[in-house]
C-alpha cells in the first residue's frame, strides 16, 4: 500500500482495478477514464497496482494520485495475470465494502462514462458472478476508431468464440476479447 486508503475509497461498492507495468504512455488516459465513471447509486474506487515499473509513469499521473478514489499499491507480480489476481486479492482483503471489481488494462479506456454503471446494473439484475463489457482501444496514445464490443452473439456461442479467438491470434481480426472490461463479483471464489 503506497498511500492510506481514503474513507471515500473504503465505502465504494465498485472498484476499478488497473494493474500495470511500464505504462507511462497510456496510464493517464486509463485513470481518467476510470475517474469519469458515473454510478447512479454510490461511487467507484480505483485501484492502481504497479507491478515493478521501471519507467517514469508517476511523473505523468502525479496530480491524479491524490484523488480520494485512488488506492495505490505496488507489488512484484511478474505477469499481467498474476497482477490481475493480486488486485482481486487486495480488494477482497482490504476493501470490504466492495461488491464488484471492474478490470481495466492500462492501455485501454472505458467506452463511455456509464460503462461501469451498465456492467454493475447488469450484474446486479441477473445476480451474476461476472459481466464482460465493451471498451475503446488505444494505440500509440490515440483512441482507435473501432471499439472492442462485447458481442453476446460471439461470446456466448462456443464455436463463434473459438473462431473469433483464432482470428485474433492469427492477426486476422483488429479486435481482441474485451476481457479487460471484466467485472467480477468480489469474494465469489473466482
Amino acid at each position: 500500500l503506497q498511500k492510506a486508503i481514503s474513507d471515500y475509497a473504503r465505502t465504494a461498492e465498485v472498484v476499478i482495478a488497473i494493474p500495470f507495468k511500464n505504462s507511462a504512455n497510456t496510464l493517464r488516459r486509463a485513470i481518467q477514464s476510470a475517474l469519469m465513471q458515473e454510478l447512479s447509486d454510490g461511487h467507484c474506487a480505483i485501484l492502481i497496482l504497479d507491478d515493478q515499473s521501471t519507467d517514469v509513469w508517476r511523473d505523468d499521473v502525479e496530480d491524479l494520485l491524490d484523488h480520494p478514489a485512488i488506492v495505490h499499491v505496488a507489488g512484484h507480480c511478474g505477469s499481467p495475470a498474476h497482477a490481475r489476481n493480486a488486485a482481486l486479492d487486495f480488494i477482497d482483503a482490504d476493501l470490504p465494502q466492495a461488491r464488484w471489481v471492474a478490470r481495466l488494462d492500462a492501455d485501454d479506456c472505458f467506452s463511455s462514462a456509464i460503462a461501469v454503471e451498465s456492467l454493475w446494473s447488469e450484474g446486479e439484475s441477473k445476480d451474476a458472478l461476472f459481466v464482460i463489457g465493451s471498451n475503446d482501444l488505444v494505440s500509440n496514445g490515440e483512441k482507435k476508431d473501432s471499439p472492442n464490443f462485447a458481442n453476446p452473439d460471439v461470446l456466448l456461442n462456443p464455436s463463434r468464440l473459438v473462431a473469433f479467438i483464432r482470428a485474433f491470434c492469427t492477426g486476422q481480426s483488429p479486435h481482441e476479447l474485451p476481457s479487460c472490461n471484466l467485472m467480477l463479483r468480489v469474494r465469489s471464489g473466482i
